[in-house]
């Protein structure tokens, strides 16, 4: 081993035999350092290093800066950590539901076939406010809200037939994954029976 003095640092390195006449530098960063320029940012005007071939296209020393320069914000009023943004807290009524220009009337239909209505005063609604259709027909006929166990099953299979004579309210998913494995169950299990009514 050979020890050499580094020509951009001055520290001292140790390199094998066969390097001593080609090692100049101690470390990647004292390689690169020697072939970088010193430019000044020009959105927060501090100085940084880049490479020789970034030259002539470097202008930003950060990401924060580039992003700066895309939107054209002045540099005083850019948004800082800790500011409140503008719409905080603000609702705006009139973009939203019947206003929206996206509005279908409170319902629509979900990937997997159901249809969805849009009641958002029900105790069991989703995060969006709406409740499927077949659940809603189901407890209008026997004039109570369903328990979250209860499930209504369709008997010819179509999601999107809700008529009440197509459905059946079972007491829990058991019974109703037990009907769909046989074809059959104990009538005890069934709370109400469209296709009798």
């Amino acid at each position: 081993m050979i020890k050499l003095i580094c020509k951009v640092c001055g520290k001292k390195f140790e390199v094998g035999n066969d390097r001593k006449n080609t090692a100049k530098y101690c470390s990647r960063y004292c390689y690169n350092g020697n072939s970088k320029i010193i430019k000044k940012c020009l959105i927060c005007k501090t100085s940084f290093l880049v490479i020789k071939s970034r030259e002539k296209t470097a202008k930003f020393c950060s990401r924060k800066c580039l992003g700066i320069s895309k939107q054209g914000v002045i540099p005083e009023k850019a948004f800082k950590k800790g500011d409140i943004p503008w719409n905080k807290g603000k609702k705006y009524p009139q973009f939203s539901r019947e206003n929206s220009s996206s509005w279908k009337g409170g319902r629509y239909k979900t990937d997997s076939g159901y249809t969805m209505c849009h009641c958002p005063k029900h105790p069991f609604k989703n995060n969006q406010g709406y409740v499927r259709e077949h659940r809603l027909v189901m407890e209008k006929y026997i004039e109570r809200y369903l328990k979250p166990s209860e499930t209504v099953h369709h008997i010819d299979g179509i999601k999107n037939n809700n008529r009440i004579k197509n459905l059946i309210l079972f007491k829990s998913r058991g019974y109703h994954s037990a009907f769909h494995r046989w074809e059959h169950c104990n009538p005890s299990v069934i709370i109400f029976d469209g296709s009798h009514s």
